[in-house]
């Protein structure tokens, strides 16, 4: 693989500042995906984001919106303190034109037992690992920002709050309004956190994610189970390799086989021909 300074190399100074702030990345972050999704990757060097209401996770940007909900009805209760009018629990929560959200999942860990039992025994898995630096990078030249999932609903809260609360006149507004859905500000605060929350069930997971910061994106479809899953690309134009820095081969009936179909692979390909394989070292049976 070519340098994993080379996305950076040629970018803007305000870009190199902004990535000079990101400390918060761990060095590396993994991808899981099955053969089909290597193979289309190390070809064509591009990552899908998938549409997130089709995730296996049924409660998929809902989560987050009803946790923002709680926040706006505190809100609104902190700011109907020692005034009068109608009882707070009278209005009513709008969240109206929800956007698409796109997000491509990534996991700190590269050989994690919960993943690899999540994609069961019907085929063959892998983890792709990424240099977690360049993806923030790749992610924000195509409007998609590198963001930490947020556990539990005690942790959204906090999170979410701080942000709200940094609004000016934030409960005033509701207040004038009669309504918690007030303005554009708050609203794009909502959507733009959401996607980061997830159940604490998640959380052994400790995900990132790349997540769309706009609904401009060209979006494509593949059959996925029982859907049409909508998706974007994530790349560049050109034969600019992506940030891969390793391959860990999942359990499967034959990993070492495995191990070796991939690295006859990557021989034949000039971007990531000197990408490490190695096969996973959990004693999983499949």
């Amino acid at each position: 693989m070519s340098d994993t300074n080379e996305i950076l190399a040629g970018l803007p100074g305000l870009l190199h500042q902004q990535q000079e702030n990101r400390k918060d990345l761990p060095p590396q972050l993994s991808h899981y995906c099955d053969l089909y999704a290597l193979q289309s990757i190390l070809t064509h060097n591009q990552l899908w984001g998938s549409n997130i209401r089709f995730l296996n996770d049924k409660q998929e940007m809902d989560y987050g919106i009803n946790v923002a909900k709680n926040v706006m009805e505190e809100i609104l209760v902190r700011g109907y303190r020692g005034t009068t009018g109608p009882s707070p629990s009278k209005r009513r929560w709008q969240m109206p034109n929800i956007p698409d959200v796109y997000a491509v999942c990534f996991c700190r860990e590269p050989d994690l037992l919960s993943q690899w039992r999540g994609y069961g025994s019907h085929s063959q898995n892998v983890s792709i690992q990424f240099d977690a630096l360049n993806v923030a990078v790749l992610g924000f030249m195509r409007s998609f920002l590198l963001q930490k999932v947020v556990y539990g609903e005690d942790e959204a809260i906090e999170k979410l709050r701080s942000e709200l609360d940094a609004i000016p006149n934030l409960a005033q507004q509701i207040i004038q309004n009669k309504t918690i859905d007030t303005t554009a500000e708050q609203r794009n605060v909502i959507l733009r956190l959401s996607p980061q929350f997830k159940n604490e069930h998640f959380r052994e997971e400790q995900e990132w994610r790349l997540i769309s910061k706009g609904d401009h994106h060209e979006v494509s479809y593949r059959p996925r189970d029982n859907v049409l899953l909508p998706y974007v690309k994530i790349g560049f134009a050109d034969d600019t390799p992506l940030p891969i820095t390793g391959i860990t081969v999942g359990p499967g009936k034959d990993s070492e086989l495995t191990k070796k179909s991939i690295e006859h692979f990557l021989k034949k390909n000039t971007n990531y021909r000197d990408v490490r394989v190695d096969v996973s070292k959990i004693p999983f049976r499949v």
